[in-house]
C-alpha cells in the first residue's frame, strides 16, 4: 500500500504554486500573504515560497507592490474604449462554463477515490477560475485608463 501525503500537503503545494503564480504577476503583497497561509508540515514548501518572494524583491519588485506600474510604460498613447459589449462577449466565454454555472455541482463530478486524480482535476479548475480573473483585471485596468467623456 502506498504512503500517500496528507491533505494538508497539497493544500500547501497549491499555495506554494500560488505564490509563484502571484509573484509572476507582479502582486508580491498577496504572494507574501499566501507565503504566511503554508503551515508548519510544509515548510520547505515555505522556505522555497520566501526565497522566490525575496527574488522577486531583489530583481526590482517591492514589498508593498499589488501590481507592477508597466501598465503607463509600455500602454499605446490611445487606449480602446472598453464597451459593455466587450465585457459580455469576454465574460459569456470565460464564465459561461460549468463551473461558474452550478460550483457545487462542478465539484461533486469531480470526486474521485485517487487522490492523484482528485488533485490534477481541483488544479485545473483553479488554473480556469484565474484565468477568469485575469480576464477581469486586464479589463478593469483597461477600463480604468479611459477618460470619462460626459
Amino acid at each position: 500500500m502506498k504512503n500517500w501525503p496528507d491533505d494538508s500537503y497539497y493544500i500547501d503545494l497549491a499555495r506554494h504554486r500560488i505564490v509563484l503564480a502571484q509573484i509572476r504577476a507582479g502582486d508580491i503583497a498577496g504572494a507574501q500573504k499566501t507565503a504566511g497561509l503554508i503551515s508548519a508540515k510544509g515548510s520547505k514548501l515555505k522556505e522555497e515560497s520566501q526565497k522566490a518572494i525575496e527574488e522577486a524583491i531583489k530583481k526590482g519588485g517591492s514589498a508593498s507592490a499589488v501590481r507592477p506600474a508597466v501598465l503607463a510604460a509600455s500602454a499605446p498613447a490611445t487606449v480602446p474604449a472598453i464597451t459593455a459589449s466587450d465585457w459580455l462577449s469576454q465574460l459569456d466565454y470565460e464564465l459561461n462554463a460549468d463551473l461558474f454555472l452550478d460550483l457545487a455541482g462542478y465539484l461533486k463530478g469531480q470526486h474521485s477515490d485517487n487522490p492523484q486524480a482528485l488533485f490534477s482535476e481541483l488544479k485545473i479548475t483553479t488554473e480556469k477560475v484565474i484565468k477568469a480573473q485575469n480576464v477581469i483585471d486586464r479589463m478593469l485596468k483597461q477600463q480604468a485608463t479611459q477618460k470619462i467623456v460626459p
